[in-house]
């Protein structure tokens, strides 16, 4: 099958630093007080967009005028993993990333690239107020969402915004 792709991987080993001790997760407090936002990219390897999302966060400065602001990349083994010949194999490694954040997959023996790199994003995904801005886009399969979750540890007030490739811009 001839696949022709309008959005391919970029590096994101510059991102790899981070300023919080976990990998790939970078957090900007403004001073005031107000929400503490994530912003997480790469729930799965293959959802580039909200790849491009978050680097252009981190690449153009951006900052809360209040609160904090974090700005995560999940699940970058997966989505070093792409192949064109193959685009959807990274979406994960062995564990679908959304599947596994209850205290039973996250306490547990189980071990996974995913499980190992959502154990080390507790504490980020955590420290959110209530917050997170979780961005699924999915190029590839030519439609998409953001989805707004108000508290990590009930999704089932998520609201699901719609998108489409061609109107994700900045």
């Amino acid at each position: 099958m001839d696949q022709t792709f309008e959005l391919l991987p970029r590096d994101l080993k510059p991102y790899r630093e981070g300023n919080t001790g976990v990998p790939y997760v970078h957090r900007f407090e403004s001073g005031k007080p107000g929400p503490h936002v994530l912003v997480n990219a790469l729930t799965h390897g293959n959802e580039f967009c909200g790849m491009v999302a978050a680097t252009h966060l981190l690449d153009h400065a951006i900052r809360p005028k209040v609160g904090t602001l974090t700005v995560s990349f999940a699940n970058v083994e997966a989505y070093e993993s792409f192949d064109t010949a193959d685009p959807f194999k990274s979406r994960l490694l062995v564990h679908n990333l959304n599947r596994i954040w209850s205290s039973q997959w996250l306490d547990g023996k189980e071990d996974s690239p995913e499980l190992r790199r959502a154990r080390e994003m507790r504490p980020v995904v955590a420290a959110a107020d209530h917050i997170l801005i979780y961005l699924r886009l999915r190029v590839l399969a030519g439609n998409g969402a953001a989805y707004v979750i108000k508290n990590h540890n009930d999704t089932s007030d998520a609201v699901r915004i719609p998108l489409t490739a061609n109107r994700f811009a900045f």
